[in-house]
């Protein structure tokens, strides 16, 4: 098959024989579903977690490593961040962990909470 090529020489062959059942089997769709679960799955048997960092402007590698050292340091687990760019938080982070914590530094979330609060002052 074509997609062989496509491979690195060293693919397993246990891999190769996944790529083309799912290619066959008209699942090339779930390749790309595929490959993030596995890619969690071997982050997890490696001790790393995987998470996200949210920003409105893309981040620099010194600012995602750093972020990822603090975490470590509070969470005592090796954590490597994706960056994610989001325009509508408008400044700040949320750093989302799998396993569904979520650490929301957003200015987005600190206007909303300020305009809840100013809308129960009593007057």
């Amino acid at each position: 098959m074509v997609f062989r090529d496509l491979l690195p020489p060293n693919s397993s062959r246990l891999f190769v024989k996944l790529v083309e059942f799912l290619i066959s089997d008209g699942h090339s769709n779930q390749l790309g579903k595929v490959s993030e679960a596995y890619t969690q799955l071997y982050s997890e048997m490696e001790g790393v977690s995987l998470g996200q960092i949210v920003s409105a402007v893309p981040l620099d590698d010194n600012t995602i490593k750093g972020a990822e050292t603090s975490l470590r340091r509070i969470f005592d687990r090796n954590i490597k961040l994706k960056n994610d760019v989001n325009p509508s938080i408008m400044g700040g982070i949320i750093i989302k962990i799998i396993g569904g914590m979520m650490i929301d530094l957003s200015l987005k979330k600190t206007l909303t909470e300020l305009k809840y609060s100013l809308a129960n002052i009593p007057v």
